[in-house]
């Protein structure tokens, strides 16, 4: 049954003529008589008398008329309802093949359900890039390993996320292994390993970029992988992989005795970053205020900006 035939009847009903109702209603007579028909035929019964005097109400029109008046009423409330429910939900998209970066945003999600009243659907992966997802409204917010330059350029308010301080891992016969910690002039002689795989291999050339802005331009040699546990088990052969300390499996590869984690002294982290659309920013409020309480419910152990906050 088509809703907009039942709003139609319930005008008609009220005139009792097609003439002033397809005049009300902003439509010809034989399109409202012919919806009419399709109605009647649906329910197999009259709900007019027509005669050439005046136009009645069946007793099967009285009962259509006391519940089309229901359906409406549940309809539009139903429809009020999921409205409101669209503008409490935010569709997200991001690196959640990162382990930290999935749990944490798990935790938002769940806060932000149960304490600001604001739903999060998680958005699988695209062949769109993150600036025409969020162009396109399939997502509101894009939470990873992106270009911040980039995404400004493009229009998009961009935050930090996380910025993770980076350890050097190596081989534990490496010249370096013993050392407290290394420094950035003490890899500048050393083949880095550029770990080739989707969301790796983003997180890595945020890192590459960071240490060439600080003018060095080390050799790489490219690892192809397709997981972490390919990136993190696969010969090192004399090279250092860069990578971030809150990373477990590192410690895990240390202990069996055949690599070395040396923290990285200088301030290169990784940082993943937000990214949305400016008309989004009010209605993503809810989400950052959960944000925010997740990382003072983990302590506050990262060095990231509690509330998303903009970048200098």
């Amino acid at each position: 049954m088509d809703i907009i035939h039942c709003k139609e009847f319930l005008v008609l009903a009220s005139r009792l003529n097609f003439t002033e109702a397809a005049a009300e209603l902003n439509m010809t007579q034989p399109a409202l008589s012919k919806h009419v028909s399709a109605l009647e035929k649906e329910f197999g019964a009259r709900l007019l008398d027509r005669n050439p005097r005046n136009l009645q109400l069946t007793e099967a029109g009285r009962i259509f008329v006391e519940g089309a008046a229901d359906i409406i009423d549940r309809y539009e409330r139903t429809k009020h309802a999921i409205a409101t429910l669209r503008e409490r939900t935010l569709l997200i998209g991001g690196h959640f093949g990162d382990t930290d970066i999935s749990s944490f945003i798990s935790m938002a999600t769940l806060i932000a359900r149960e304490d600001f009243d604001t739903y999060v659907t998680i958005c699988g992966k695209t062949a769109e890039s993150y600036i025409e997802r969020l162009r396109s409204g399939e997502i509101d917010l894009f939470v990873g390993y992106i270009d911040p330059d980039e995404a400004r350029q493009a229009g998009m308010i961009v935050h930090t996320f996380f910025k993770d301080q980076l350890n050097a891992v190596m081989d534990s016969r490496h010249r370096l292994a013993k050392n407290a910690s290394v420094t950035l002039d003490d890899l500048r002689n050393e083949t880095l390993l550029h770990c080739g795989s989707g969301e790796i291999d983003l997180a890595w050339e945020r890192i590459i970029a960071e240490i060439r802005q600080r003018g060095i331009n080390p050799r790489t040699r490219f690892v192809p992988c397709d997981n972490p546990v390919t990136v993190f088990t696969t010969p090192l052969s004399g090279g250092v992989l860069l990578w971030k300390r809150t990373f477990r499996e590192i410690g895990q590869l240390v202990a069996t005795g055949s690599r070395a984690s040396v923290p990285l002294s200088d301030d290169v982290c990784l940082t993943s970053h937000l990214a949305y659309l400016p008309e989004t920013e009010q209605r993503l409020q809810g989400f950052f205020h959960a944000m925010e309480k997740a990382r003072k419910l983990l302590g506050d152990r990262r060095d990231a900006h509690a509330d998303g906050a903009r970048e200098e």
